[in-house]
């Protein structure tokens, strides 16, 4: 899970930075690396901390969270991305900073 938030807080300190839209797409070739990782850690995780005999429905519970709740709050916690390049600075900063403290809590 470490390396799954290490790997989205570089690429969201990578987008930050950006001032070429073009740039964006070299980037977009790590994003298929990086969710990939996160959705299978993602359902391991879920299926290990299932009771026994709920693992399934763990995952199902898990992915939707992530899929409908998380990408709600994710929204209205960073503004309301696509108005203007400054906003999406802003975005990917404070996501960055979320993986980091994230990745913090997980490691103690």
């Amino acid at each position: 899970m470490s390396l799954v938030l290490l790997a989205f807080g570089v690429r969201f300190l990578i987008y930050s930075f950006l001032k070429n839209p073009w740039w964006c797409l070299p980037v977009e070739l790590f994003q298929g690396f990086t969710f990939g990782l996160f959705y299978a850690t993602m359902a391991s995780y879920a299926s290990i901390v299932a009771p026994p005999g709920t693992e399934a429905t763990m995952q199902g519970t898990v992915g939707a969270v992530f899929e409908g709740i998380g990408k709600y709050v994710c929204d209205n916690y960073t503004g309301c991305p696509g108005r203007n390049v400054p906003d999406f600075r802003r975005m990917f900063l404070k996501l960055k900073y979320t993986d980091i403290t994230q990745n913090t809590c997980i490691q103690s």
